[in-house]
């Protein structure tokens, strides 16, 4: 019997304006069975669904700035992000997905 694996990457890269000097660069891996990821999307929609915030999709930089015209342009305060941040965290740490970067 095979065990089917997937795996989810993001990239992040500063920008360092007049040269390269100080970019930094990291890729970051989480990986597990395929059915861990069935219940983990679940757990995952249900506590965004919690918190008010069904159907959105989490970038941070979004979330954190509040970033005009996007999805998450109200959420302005830490005491409005703090719920959802918990939550999604235990989500993770509840989950046995692995982790590289």
């Amino acid at each position: 019997m095979a065990l089917l694996w997937e795996a989810y990457l993001d990239e992040s890269e500063t920008h360092v304006v007049g040269g390269e000097s100080g970019r930094v660069y990291t890729v970051a891996c989480l990986i597990a069975p395929s059915f861990v990821w069935e219940a983990f999307s679940s757990a995952w929609a249900e506590a965004m669904k919690s918190c008010g915030a069904e159907g959105k999709i989490l970038h941070m930089k979004d979330i954190l700035h509040a970033t005009k015209g996007s999805e998450w342009e109200s959420w302005k305060t830490d005491d409005q992000r703090r719920p959802l941040f918990e939550k999604l965290v235990a989500v993770f740490q509840s989950s046995p997905i692995f982790g590289y970067c």
